[in-house]
């Protein structure tokens, strides 16, 4: 499965984070392709087209020069298990948001390349002004017509704020300090960011 990430300069992600996702990936059998304006040495690559600031550069994956259907990852993700069914899915699945049901979110999205075509043709870069971030742009256009990762497969991608991180102060988090034991996908989604914490710790 070919999977895209996406890696611009001038923030707080460095090519090493890619390298660690991509090693992952390479693990498991699949082929990332990182989109990106750096040098990041042993990983393929890709020019990333456009600069636009933040997480709006990873609109750059519906660029038409991108070709084919693609799995995409946040580079804040890390992999917890076997992949193989995300990786075999052929329907554009996004994430339901994990803290607003119903609210369609990026950080791992399959896309069929119909629907990268789509959306790219819908995009315009006024909108990086009108919607608080990609997510929230693709649920304008998705919403009636993705399906969700948590409907398709439970359990197999989890929140690490939600689901792993022990904090029972916290709305909505039910972790305990370990990986639930179905995870295949972490999701980061914020602060902490992967570096920034203990390595993952998963249930004997």
């Amino acid at each position: 499965m070919r999977v895209a990430l996406v890696l611009r300069s001038g923030g707080e992600y460095r090519p090493e984070h890619a390298q660690f996702l991509t090693g992952q990936l390479r693990e498991q059998g699949h082929e990332p392709l990182i989109l990106t304006d750096m040098q990041v040495p042993g990983c393929d690559t890709a020019p990333l087209r456009y600069k636009w600031a933040g997480w709006w550069s990873c609109m750059n994956i519906f660029e038409p020069s991108v070709k084919g259907d693609l799995l995409y990852m946040d580079l804040d993700t890390r992999l917890t298990g076997d992949i193989s069914d995300i990786a075999a899915r052929r329907t554009l699945t996004m994430l339901d948001d994990f803290y607003k049901p119903g609210r369609l979110q990026f950080g791992v999205m399959y896309l069929p390349e119909w629907t990268r075509n789509e959306t790219w043709e819908r995009f315009h870069e006024q909108h990086i002004s009108v919607f608080r971030g990609p997510g929230e742009f693709m649920h304008s256009i998705w919403k009636d017509r993705a399906k969700t990762w948590q409907a398709v497969l439970p359990g197999q991608i989890v929140s690490y704020k939600c689901h792993v991180m022990l904090d029972s102060t916290k709305r909505n988090h039910v972790g305990n300090g370990f990986v639930p034991e179905n995870a295949r996908v972490c999701c980061f989604h914020g602060k902490p960011r992967p570096w920034m914490v203990p390595p993952l710790r998963f249930a004997a």
